[in-house]
């Protein structure tokens, strides 16, 4: 946290490839400032994948904190965070010692219904009979402390008017704070005015619950955070200890003040200040929650509490218990997780095997996906996988199709995380429209282009639209823009998928995303492995719909071309009220666009043909953009469809059976036997043979590179090339094979990337006779 802000948050907006190298540095030697790991800003730097670089982030890592002069401190992130155009709700505030203290047990459910405890429900009593003073503080020593260990007390006061014009006793000084805890109790045997002074009536006496190191009685001299203090003075003693007992805190002992309180002493067991106050942030919130009023002004691990074994007033300060509740800090926590976990009970199996087969939600999606579960759709760039879900919000607002399978009727919220509101809303109206439906109304989209932030962080927000709009389902498109962690980290990917089923837990909706292909061809590849990141994407959906581009041929597209040119002069004779003499035709104006044209120019007038001839053309014209598709369903609950094959024809995807004969695009055509094959049989294998190879290699990465939106730097080549002689091609590899002095290769380096180190060059095909 710094400057009231949350770092992660506002570096969650810095996109690092809009950064210069400078201002890069600066992120990491801010990160490292505010205690942040080095995983922090690998994680993020590697977002910009033609910037990251192991070696130097290493380098550059371990030199932050040793720079002079003025550090680099998180304000840096907060700046360029705002540069980048984010906004914070509010400010979030450091937590000092003197803070208010109130998070992280907030959201957590209660265990105790303080209204059902009584004022007197525990008749809290000393643990010794008067005249053993020093008994109580021996044993209240022995729970605290090892005898090596540095203790401080105080016995001298002084008074003080609060702002009331109350006069209160306070401590008069700083106290002994130089003695072990085997010294006081030793000279304990002595009597206890000999082991820690003279003691007041008026005051009684106070003593530290944290060890110190001799030199102070400051927060900086705890040497081990091992208790914080539980006080109220707001309830009745006796309601104060039976909600203790009923939570199970860790209590190592118990002390009545000798007024109007008592002081539970609590294990937090922190190994560093940074964690004490994060579980004392915990503990007094959970103590909140369950209707205790806490005393906030204790928290502070050099706060004093009462002394147990003498007087104040006339009345005793007693130690009233010890060892109560859980034994620390981890085993109170974990108890307390168990208590508030609000999952459901495991039961044995309850079904009657002679009875019928136990009911399941109604299908969303016809044999492919019921209510409340996920599905996936996952293909690669330029597969119009975003017309493909505002054709499903279509299908779905009208209880019809998507891709042959039957939708049922329902509400639909569309994230659109990657266009603009305006492009949103003309998508839509070209896919109404190319549909020929008309039910707007139940599509609903939510514009966040801009506004995106980690799923974390969105979901409240997210299940707030849907209960407001009524919605069904949800559609995110697409989920990288939500995504929290790194795609490639089962434990950061199975993180967010949690999240995902906590959105459809908490909005009662069912809930479908895409996501791209990994790099390189995916033909190989089961459907369940060919989303980009962690296998975790493949095996958490319920439903996977998976596209995979086909390679048609003429004959295929010819077929399409005319089916829709021949359409098209139906219509044309339908609107000008020729229907049934084209009816009478032959069926080749169903199959031949050019017979359709010729049989229409004879039933149209001139104006009308003119309009059809250019309706006509346009659609030869836009052919060459139609692309072919393989899409395959693999579900949890039903059993896998065939595939359905379809052409994306801007803006529809449309299903065409004959596309089945196609093969898949990027596959290796039939060819004599590879360099591979002869090496292992002993046959000579030529120069020529081994660059043609290592040259497609590149190709192909090359373009990988164009896909990805990434320049066709060394690096970049190298991370997307596919293996040669079944191994991945090395750094050195690569640099021999695209080396100018390389007169037979046909890749040489070009000219250094903008804004790059020295070595980034392109790497550029030469221009050969």
């Amino acid at each position: 946290m710094t400057e009231g802000y949350d770092l992660m948050e506002a570096l969650d907006r810095i996109d690092p490839a809009d950064l210069s190298y400078e201002q890069w540095l600066a992120v990491g030697a801010a990160l490292h400032h505010e205690g942040y790991p080095a995983s922090t800003w690998r994680d993020w730097s590697m977002r910009d994948p033609s910037r990251f670089n192991e070696r130097d982030f290493k380098t550059k890592w371990a030199s932050f904190g040793h720079e002079t002069g003025k550090p680099v401190t998180g304000g840096t992130i907060v700046k360029l965070a705002k540069d980048a155009g984010w906004k914070p709700e509010r400010p979030h505030h450091a937590l000092a010692w003197d803070a208010v203290i109130g998070g992280h047990g907030a959201d957590e459910p209660p265990i105790v219904d303080a209204t059902m405890v009584g004022d007197y429900d525990v008749d809290v009593r000393p643990m010794y009979s008067a005249g053993h003073g020093r008994d109580e503080l021996r044993a209240f020593i022995d729970a605290l402390f090892e005898d090596s260990e540095v203790i401080g007390y105080v016995t001298n006061f002084t008074t003080k008017t609060d702002e009331k014009g109350a006069v209160k006793v306070v401590p008069g000084d700083r106290g002994v704070y130089t003695r072990t805890a085997g010294e006081v109790k030793a000279d304990l045997a002595k009597g206890m005015e000999y082991a820690i002074g003279a003691t007041h009536d008026e005051s009684g006496a106070w003593i530290r619950f944290n060890p110190l190191d001799g030199s102070g009685v400051g927060n900086a001299n705890v040497t081990t955070y091992r208790f914080a203090l539980v006080e109220s003075d707001d309830m009745p003693i006796g309601k104060f200890a039976e909600i203790v007992r009923q939570l199970n805190l860790p209590v190592a002992a118990m002390v009545h003040s000798g007024g109007k309180s008592l002081h539970a002493i609590v294990h937090i067991d922190a190994d560093d200040a940074k964690v004490y106050h994060d579980r004392v942030e915990t503990l007094y919130a959970r103590c909140a929650k369950n209707g205790i009023s806490v005393d906030k002004a204790n928290k502070n691990p050099s706060r004093l509490c009462r002394m147990p074994g003498v007087t104040r007033n006339g009345n005793r300060q007693f130690l009233a218990g010890l060892a109560q509740g859980a034994a620390d800090w981890d085993e109170w926590d974990e108890w307390y997780a168990n208590e508030t976990d609000e999952l459901p009970d495991a039961d044995p199996l309850d079904i009657d095997l002679d009875g019928e087969r136990p009911a399941q939600p109604d299908e969303l999606i016809t044999g492919i996906l019921r209510i409340c579960d996920k599905m996936l759709l996952s293909g690669p760039s330029k597969a119009g996988k975003s017309f493909a879900l505002m054709e499903l919000c279509v299908a779905l607002a009208e209880g019809g199709q998507w891709l042959g399978w039957q939708c049922r009727k329902s509400r639909v919220l569309y994230v659109n995380l990657e266009l603009t509101a305006s492009s949103c809303r003309a998508r839509f109206y070209d896919v109404f429209h190319a549909m020929g439906k008309t039910n707007v109304g139940d599509v609903i989209p939510w514009n966040l282009k801009g506004h995106g932030k980690a799923l974390s962080s969105l979901k409240k927000a997210l299940v707030r639209r849907v209960k407001k709009t009524g919605a069904e389902v949800i559609i995110i498109d697409p989920i990288y823009k939500v995504m929290m962690g790194d795609e490639s980290s089962a434990k950061d990917i199975g993180e967010f998928t949690n999240t995902l089923d906590e959105v459809i837990e908490e909005s009662g909706a069912s809930l479908i995303y895409c996501h791209h292909h990994s790099k390189g061809y995916q033909g190989e590849k089961r459907s369940i492995d060919r989303a980009s990141g962690s296998g975790v994407f493949g095996r958490d959906a319920d439903a996977i719909v998976d596209m995979i581009e086909l390679d048609p041929d003429d004959e295929a597209r010819v077929a399409r071309v005319n089916a829709k040119q021949c359409r098209e002069c139906m219509q044309a004779a339908w609107d000008a009220g020729f229907g049934v003499a084209w009816t009478a035709l032959g069926n080749d104006v169903e199959t031949v666009g050019l017979k359709a044209l010729e049989e229409a120019g004879k039933l149209l007038d001139e104006a009308d043909y003119k309009a059809l001839v250019r309706r006509f053309n346009d659609i030869d014209r836009k052919s060459a953009a139609m692309t072919a598709w393989r899409i395959e369903a693999t579900l949890r609950e039903f059993e896998r469809p065939a595939p359905v094959f379809a052409w994306f024809d801007w803006p529809l995807h449309v299903i065409d059976n004959d596309l089945s004969k196609s093969r898949e695009a990027g596959a290796e055509q039939p060819r004599g036997r590879s360099r591979k094959q002869k090496s292992e049989s002993g046959e000579k294998v030529s120069d020529a043979e081994i660059w043609a190879e290592r040259n497609a290699a590149i190709e192909k990465a090359v373009g990988y590179c164009e896909e990805d939106g990434v320049p066709p730097t060394r690096r970049n080549i190298r991370e997307r090339m596919p293996e040669i002689d079944g191994k991945k091609p090395t750094s050195s590899d690569l640099l021999a094979w695209t080396r100018d002095d390389k007169s037979y290769c046909e890749w040489v380096t070009g000219p250094t990337l903008e804004g790059s180190k020295k070595n980034e060059k392109l790497i550029v095909r030469r221009e050969t006779e």
